[in-house]
């Protein structure tokens, strides 16, 4: 994924979980491999772009059960990628 790609797919996860995760310690994510072609991932990530302008909405406003707000992006360069 290129990190466009990555930031607006991690961005949308972030504006729907946000304010679910509870104060504490977080649990530890699990580890998907997925290929660079899967249909259900480029639907994800088109799906997170059209979603941007109401994260960045949220982010700027939040509401009053909207604490936690996370963006994932890839720091590996190159074909293989991991999110942070």
């Amino acid at each position: 994924m290129t990190g466009k790609w990555s930031i607006a797919a991690a961005a949308l996860a972030a504006c729907l979980g946000a304010g679910a995760a509870g104060a504490g310690q977080a649990e530890p994510e699990p580890i998907y491999n997925v290929a660079a072609d899967d249909p259900e991932m480029e639907a994800a990530k088109a799906r997170a772009i059209a979603g941007l302008p109401q994260f960045y909405q949220r982010l700027a406003r939040p509401g009053a059960d909207e604490t936690r707000f996370m963006v994932k992006f890839d720091i590996l360069p190159g074909d293989e990628a991991e999110f942070v």
